[in-house]
């Protein structure tokens, strides 16, 4: 699995509880878990599971507490037969009738594996266990009827079909998202739509604002007295500290997504310098003033340095790796992170931090802004791609 949720974090919104057996793990039930986790469906599963817990009483908790919306049971013959499994249909279908009692949502969503019914998997079992003796102690009638009533009439199945994948892992998701939208983490699903409309990793760009590029001679001295953006023989310029520099378009890429709120980085240094307060200020006094136009700036709610907060909600290493720049060959980049003394954290060129720093009165590392912009600012900046 690539990404789970905790105990503590998935109750605190709507959630569905994970119900399988480990030999079902490896292909069907964690491949099928990958896709919904990364379509934003909230779910547990046992992955945090802590030495010495109860699985019962976890599981017990998990069903019956007020913000599980739904069970997805991966059924099989080794799950029809597992006595944990048994006890997850009982919770279950105690805390279905409460929730019909209380009018509440809940559903439950069967995936059969191996067989495309409920009742071919039953079968299935009746054929592999043909000893009367052995079938009563491990397929007795108290898992069959709470297998019977809790897969009704009312449930629409999905079955796992091993020669169609990707298409029964679309319909679960479709078929969750539907019933219980309260399930699904509406950031992932608003990040997976500006990622797919080009903001990522692929060659796509997103370009808001424009920053110097490289120093030329072409603006006469007279009109160096003064920092801005110039025209001058129908080329603009941007002025900084007595020179003038060719203007290039700024290109971003999406962090991540929280709430209305979409945070992207630089996907090029803005410039090389020194760390520490003069570096923040020159991003807000400087860099900002130039770098945007007057209807720009007002889309732009926050610009700052990358945080350590920033770089774990990434939730990615290969998010925090750029192609390389003629002005920052070395890949390093600022954090606003103090290591100690007059020491400052970077990112280095593989994504990792260096947390060791750099001394940021002395050594140059490249600079690449953060902007905060809203969700309607981000979808017009990729409308005027």
């Amino acid at each position: 699995m690539k990404g789970y949720y905790t105990k503590e974090e998935v109750v605190q919104e709507g959630f569905l509880f994970i119900s399988y057996k480990h030999e079902d793990s490896s292909e069907t039930v964690y491949d099928t878990l990958n896709y919904l986790f990364e379509q934003g469906v909230r779910f547990w599963y046992d992955a945090d599971l802590g030495v010495g817990e109860k699985w019962t009483e976890i599981a017990e908790g998990l069903i019956k507490h007020p913000n599980c919306r739904g069970v997805v049971f991966f059924n099989s013959i080794p799950s029809f037969t597992s006595e944990p499994v048994h006890k997850e249909r009982g919770f279950t279908l105690e805390k279905q009738k409460k929730c019909r009692e209380e009018k509440t949502p809940f559903c439950i969503f069967p995936v059969n594996i191996g067989q495309p019914s409920v009742l071919e998997l039953i079968k299935a079992v009746f054929y592999e266990i043909n000893d009367l003796t052995r079938l009563k102690r491990e397929f007795p009638i108290e898992y069959i009827k709470n297998i019977t009533t809790l897969f009704d009439s009312e449930i629409i199945y999905c079955y796992a079909d091993p020669n169609n994948k990707e298409g029964y892992r679309s319909d679960l998701c479709n078929i969750i998202a539907k019933s219980l939208p309260q399930v699904i983490n509406k950031d992932v699903v608003r990040m997976k739509k500006f990622e797919d409309s080009g903001i990522r990793q692929d060659g796509k760009r997103a370009y808001f604002g424009k920053c110097a590029d490289k120093q030329t001679a072409d603006v006469p001295a007279s009109l160096l007295s003064k920092d801005g953006r110039i025209s001058l023989n129908g080329n603009n310029y941007i002025v900084q500290n007595g020179s003038a520099y060719t203007i290039k378009k700024i290109p971003w890429r999406l962090l991540y997504c929280k709430d209305d709120k979409c945070v992207l980085i630089s996907e090029e240094p803005v410039g090389v310098r020194t760390g520490g307060a003069e570096l923040k200020q020159w991003l807000t006094d400087s860099f900002f003033p130039l770098a945007f136009t007057e209807e720009e700036k007002t889309q732009v709610e926050e610009i700052r340095l990358a945080t350590l907060e920033d770089v774990q909600k990434a939730k990615s290493e290969e998010k925090l790796v750029f192609l390389q720049s003629e002005i920052n060959p070395d890949g390093h980049w600022w954090i606003d992170s103090m290591a100690h003394g007059a020491l400052q954290k970077v990112v280095k060129k593989d994504g990792r931090i260096f947390a060791a720093g750099y001394n940021m009165r002395t050594k140059k590392s490249g600079v690449r802004p953060i902007i905060v912009v809203n969700n309607s600012t981000l979808t017009k900046i990729i409308e005027n791609y």
